[in-house]
């Protein structure tokens, strides 16, 4: 595990530069869901190694339920607390898609459009939660500032309840949570505030908590394991001052209980795992924060602080720039050695090219390197096997034609005995058919001239 040196032991790119925006784990800690600025969702086993992608939509498709996947830029994602199969996305595109693990590859398994109630476009869905204890109902939070509960299973026609002016229009709410009970519910909007809300009469917030500044889309809200405190962090510019950790009491209206400074940056994740007792902040210069009680919590970084570093070796070293290998470069090569290396591969690929050696086209041969010209399949020669026995057997024609005796026509003439009986070959010579060896030759001399 992680010592003091406090060294992550494996570091990983899923999205290639992309900003990771949000994360979540299965039930059963097999794998997690990851999305980015981009408009696929990733699954990933847990030593990191990727499962599979969801297929983007067709962003020239007006309907978007008619879409395989999102056509725009990812906000939030979120798997099941009991489902080890469903994992929900949120999405620009005014949608909230649920996915099936089994054929998430392909296409997303339900689909929820979202519809603004003004008239205009739809607005962006920025958070999504399912309810902790069952899991039966999913929250999502809108960019106009509206929050939306829906079953989990549907109907999708119209959301169970909905708060239009839950914070304030073109804000992003980065983030929901539910209490285990089902019946509370945490907003965290981009309007600086933290809202209490209870479901059963979801109108108006129980309790609102405000001048808690928010820079960032992913700044997130949790209840404590025992749901007595209220905890979220605070956002601050450049140089001008430190992010906080503030504690709030959701039983005495959100009020402000404690608040610690964590960070010369922005706070914007914060979670307290409910097992290990510890609180871990994410901070906006990348520093991760872990805050643990030396009496009451357990594991975590308990063991990694009393854990001693291994000592440095040299199978450890990084280098912190770009290693050149002796020689590697043209500047330091020797040019004759380059030259006569560089001729020498010229030569052996241009002996490969058979148009530029000029090399003869090969004969044919069949499989045994007889040459002689086959094409003809096992099939087809078992098929003229007795034609060719049979024309083996017959004599050769100049043999049988050699073989007459002189004067007897009878081998050509006998194809004309049914329709010429008589034969009316003339074997004399004719006076004008006969040229003289003189003549022969004044023709051949007139020729060659």
């Amino acid at each position: 595990g992680m010592d003091s040196s406090l060294r992550s032991f494996r570091t990983m790119e899923p999205f290639g530069g992309h900003q990771v925006r949000g994360a979540s784990w299965s039930p059963t800690s097999e794998y997690y869901v990851a999305v980015s600025g981009n408009r696929r969702a990733k699954v990933f086993a847990r030593e990191g190694r990727e499962q599979f992608e969801c297929p983007k939509g067709d962003q020239y498709i007006m309907d978007k339920s008619k879409t395989k996947g999102h056509v725009a830029m990812l906000n939030g994602c979120e798997w099941h607390p009991h489902d080890r199969h469903l994992f929900v996305t949120c999405a620009c595109d005014a949608t909230v898609r649920f996915w099936d693990a089994e054929t998430a590859a392909k296409k997303q398994k339900d689909i929820i459009r979202l519809r603004n109630a003004r008239g205009g476009q739809a607005p962006s869905v920025t958070a999504v939660r399912f309810e902790l204890g069952s899991g039966d109902r999913v929250a999502f939070a809108a960019q106009d500032g509206s929050l939306h509960l829906y079953p989990t299973k549907g109907p999708y026609a119209k959301a169970a309840a909905r708060v239009d002016d839950a914070h304030m229009g073109n804000s992003e709410t980065s983030s929901l949570c539910w209490s285990a009970d089902g019946n509370r519910l945490l907003s965290r909007g981009g309007d600086d505030t933290v809202k209490l809300w209870d479901v059963r009469a979801f109108g108006k917030p129980v309790s609102v908590a405000r001048d808690l500044p928010n820079f960032f889309a992913q700044t997130s809200v949790c209840f404590s394991p025992d749901e007595r405190l209220v905890l979220t962090g605070t956002s601050v510019k450049k140089n001008a001052g430190s992010g906080t950790l503030v504690f709030l009491d959701p039983n005495d209206g959100l009020a402000r209980t404690r608040e610690l400074g964590v960070s010369p940056s922005s706070v914007v994740a914060v979670q307290w795992h409910p097992k290990i007792n510890q609180i871990v902040c994410g901070c906006g210069n990348g520093d991760v924060k872990v805050l643990y009680n030396p009496r009451t919590s357990e594991k975590g970084a308990k063991l990694s602080v009393v854990r001693t570093a291994r000592k440095a070796d040299l199978a450890d070293f990084r280098a912190t720039g770009p290693i050149i290998t002796p020689h590697a470069l043209k500047l330091f090569r020797d040019d004759d050695q380059s030259r006569l290396q560089s001729s020498k591969r010229k030569r052996e690929k241009a002996r490969r090219d058979p148009l530029a050696s000029r090399k003869p086209e090969a004969p044919v041969t069949d499989k045994y390197g007889h040459g002689a010209r086959t094409g003809i399949g096992s099939e087809s020669a078992m098929l003229l096997a007795p034609t060719i026995r049979e024309r083996a057997k017959e004599p050769d024609i100049a043999e049988k034609i050699r073989a007459q005796p002189k004067g007897d026509w009878s081998y050509y003439t006998k194809a004309y005995a049914d329709t010429q009986p008589k034969t009316l070959l003339d074997t004399s010579e004719h006076p004008e058919d006969v040229v003289s060896d003189d003549e022969d030759a004044a023709a051949r001399r007139k020729k060659q001239k």
